[in-house]
């Protein structure tokens, strides 16, 4: 397996400027989403530390304690899109979030390689294979735990929630700057950031387009829900967290008790991958006993 799924994998002598490596290898390593989130989100904790221990002055009303504020906002916006639009894409097709070609030996079939990651993501068919394993608690680290904090934070802890304008602008403003970064570093490293993003851009320009500004729209939404996690409407507040924690949390398990029945539509057989594994499993612990007796 790769040693970083996170970092996008590119071919040095393909690229679209002759630029010096480590600005290929910065572009590849935050292309992203996953990524700039999860500097984000490590950016406001540090922030939020050195505030809670007098380091840094962030007194309310001050126009910096404000725009950490919409800092937060975005943050935590980004946070919820990378949780909920991961996880829906994974359960749709895996193939559609990781690039089975850099991960997998290249005779290993289609169906074999949407099998392991999809074991993989949602807890692993064969106990042997400790890869799956860690792969499944890394992608909950970046997809669940780390946008969960963000939520949690804003469901619990006081905040001041901004100007509407102020918040949906900050939004706006991420959002289209991450586009037009994600579709730079794919001309720059001639490599889609996400599978994803290749099967849409193949399906036709307005496809292509139609998909991001469905995508803008969805920040923007996720935007004004978040900003009901910090209203002062304990009801709406409460049912708001509630919403988005169990949500999360239950597309990360696989949406049990729908997870199989999901797995057979994107052409995973789970029974028969759990049952390979056990029968591999077998035989090669035949294979060290017989090698034992040898």
């Amino acid at each position: 397996i790769f040693p970083n799924p996170e970092r996008l994998k590119y071919v040095r002598n393909n690229v679209a400027l002759p630029v010096p490596g480590f600005v290929l290898g910065f572009c590849s390593s935050l292309v992203h989403l996953t990524v700039v989130s999860h500097e984000m989100i490590a950016g406001y904790f540090v922030l939020a530390l050195l505030r809670d221990h007098g380091i840094v002055n962030l007194s309310t009303g001050d126009i910096a304690a404000y725009n950490t504020e919409v800092f937060f906002s975005v943050a935590t916006s980004a946070a919820m899109f990378v949780a909920l639009a991961f996880w829906l894409f994974v359960l749709i097709d895996p193939l559609l979030m990781f690039p089975a070609s850099e991960i997998f030996p290249k005779d290993f079939s289609e169906h074999k390689c949407r099998t392991l990651l999809f074991s993989a993501s949602f807890g692993p068919t064969d106990p042997s294979k400790q890869w799956q394993r860690g792969m499944m608690w890394m992608m909950r680290y970046l997809h669940t735990y780390c946008p969960l904090l963000l939520v949690i934070d804003a469901a619990i802890l006081p905040h001041e929630v901004c100007l509407w304008k102020h918040e949906v602008a900050a939004g706006l403003i991420f959002t289209i700057s991450y586009l037009a970064w994600n579709l730079f570093c794919w001309w720059l490293l001639r490599t889609p950031p996400y599978p994803l993003q290749k099967k849409v851009f193949d399906s036709g320009v307005l496809n292509a387009v139609g998909f991001y500004m469905a995508a803008v729209v969805f920040v923007l939404a996720l935007a004004c829900f978040c900003r009901l996690l910090r209203a002062d409407a304990g009801a709406i507040s409460t049912g708001s967290f509630l919403l988005a924690f169990l949500g999360v949390v239950w597309m990360t398990i696989g949406m049990p008790p729908f997870k199989a029945a999901l797995a057979r539509r994107c052409g995973v057989d789970l029974a028969s991958a759990a049952m390979s594994a056990e029968v591999e499993m077998k035989d090669t612990t035949n294979g060290h006993d017989a090698g034992k007796l040898d």
